[in-house]
């Protein structure tokens, strides 16, 4: 799996040959179940063999189905994939997302919400409707406990009213 290409070439004189080995290179770390996997852009996944800083790292939930769990299948969706490298792109500071089936990559926000984004291309305009959002909320004295943004044409929020705050006469 850690193998993108090979190539093998014979030539004169008798007995020389030349093997030319390109290794996959990561892109991601995937963790689920207790266990870490590199991933390149293609989705391809690899053994973990040094746990690289540079990278970022998707923790995976463990109640993903058998026919998208990549432990199972070997595989990362592309989408994901993309989206990662992408959200990692708009945020430098990003180590660590998470993977949920249904809302796609998101990440806690410094202020305690889940952010879900989901996957595939357009994370850059994903991330300015969060940015727009979460300075709205701000400014009202509110704190929301779950933004999503998976469709940007309909992103929605929950209202942690508990800590809430009003500007009231």
């Amino acid at each position: 799996p850690s193998i993108a290409n090979a190539e093998v070439t014979l030539s004169w004189p008798p007995n020389m040959v030349h093997i030319v080995v390109e290794e996959r290179e990561p892109a991601l770390i995937w963790d689920q179940s207790g266990t870490s996997f590199w991933v390149d852009v293609t989705g391809r996944m690899m053994a973990l063999r040094q746990d690289r800083d540079d990278l970022i790292r998707i923790g995976a939930s463990d109640a993903l189905a058998d026919d998208i769990n990549p432990v199972i299948t070997g595989h990362v969706s592309e989408e994901i994939v993309f989206g990662a490298l992408e959200l990692q792109d708009v945020m430098p500071d990003l180590t660590v997302l998470r993977f949920d089936a249904i809302n796609g990559l998101g990440m806690r926000s410094p202020d305690g919400a889940d952010v879900w984004f989901g996957v595939g291309p357009g994370m850059a305009e994903k991330y300015a409707i969060y940015q727009a959002i979460q300075a709205e909320l701000a400014s009202q004295g509110f704190q929301a406990w779950e933004i999503n943004i998976t469709d940007p044409d309909h992103p929605h929020y929950n209202l942690n009213f508990t800590e809430a705050t009003t500007n009231t006469p």
